[in-house]
């Protein structure tokens, strides 16, 4: 894993990730329509997303924790959906979090896990190969 030169920039992104999910996990929602379970992707991918954020600035013998941590997270916010009057609690939805989570990790283990330091390969030394 290589050290990533702007690691708090990145950390600062993956927090505001995690608040998006939680504003959008407690905020009253779009109404669905029936027999459509497009939700369930958005599910995934929002968790998903988060975890490969943080799997990328994790060492990867910490992964666990990623994993457990944002399992976590879909289940409460699942109970406190079924706590609020105009959110419901959904089973499916915390299996699609933890799929998401689950991938992620996986993905941990390739290639994908080196997107953040990519992307700072190429705005610190360009495709040129200039030091910028």
């Amino acid at each position: 894993m290589q050290k990533l030169k702007l690691y708090k920039l990145w950390l600062a992104a993956g927090v505001v990730q995690i608040f998006i999910i939680i504003y959008l996990s407690l905020t009253p929602g779009v109404p669905s329509m029936p027999g459509v379970h497009v939700d369930k992707l958005y599910h995934f991918l929002a968790y998903l997303v988060v975890t490969l954020w943080f799997v990328q600035l994790w060492q990867p013998r910490f992964h666990w924790v990623l994993l457990i941590s944002f399992i976590l997270l879909g289940v409460i916010m699942e109970i406190i959906q079924g706590g609020l009057s105009y959110r419901s609690f959904d089973f499916v939805d915390m299996l699609a979090n933890a799929c998401g989570v689950c991938s992620a990790v996986g993905l941990g283990r390739t290639r994908v896990a080196h997107l953040l330091a990519s992307m700072e390969c190429y705005v610190f030394v360009g495709t040129d190969g200039i030091n910028r």
